[in-house]
């Protein structure tokens, strides 16, 4: 029983390790604002359909 509980454990801090590690990296991106204008200026007319 305590190597399932052990098992367990180490396996959420791993989720949890990696969850936090992605989302550093995207803070670090410095393409973020560049991609995200291009990104929105072609999304947001289409889903008004201006295309």
């Amino acid at each position: 029983m305590k190597f399932i509980k052990t098992s367990v454990l180490l396996a959420l801090m791993a989720i949890a390790s990696i969850s936090i590690n992605a989302q550093f990296k995207l803070a670090q991106w410095p393409a973020l604002q560049t991609f995200h204008g291009v990104m929105s200026e072609t999304f947001h007319p289409s889903e008004a359909g201006k295309l």
